[in-house]
Parts: structure tokens; sequence; C-alpha cells
């Protein structure tokens, strides 16, 4: 099982990625976002 990064860009304060997976002969794409909140950020 393998994962690459394929793309990367960056949108305001989230950070979008898409990582292939390879598990035999079956290749599945997700797309995972990750909110970046800053230290000084109020929830």
């Amino acid at each position: 099982m393998s994962y690459s990064l394929i793309s990367q860009t960056t949108s305001g304060r989230t950070l979008y990625f898409q990582i292939r997976k390879k598990n035999l002969n079956l290749t599945q794409n997700y797309k995972i976002s990750i909110n970046i909140l800053l230290p000084n950020e109020v929830l």
C-alpha cells in the first residue's frame, strides 16, 4: 500500500490535497480537506 501526493492547492485557510491509494490492482482517489487554524484564532 503506497500513498502519493498528486495534487495540492491552498484555498484560504483550508488545504486541499488528493492522494492516490494503490492496493494490489485497486486504485482509489481520496480528497482530503484539512482546516488550518492559526494559534491566535478564536473558535
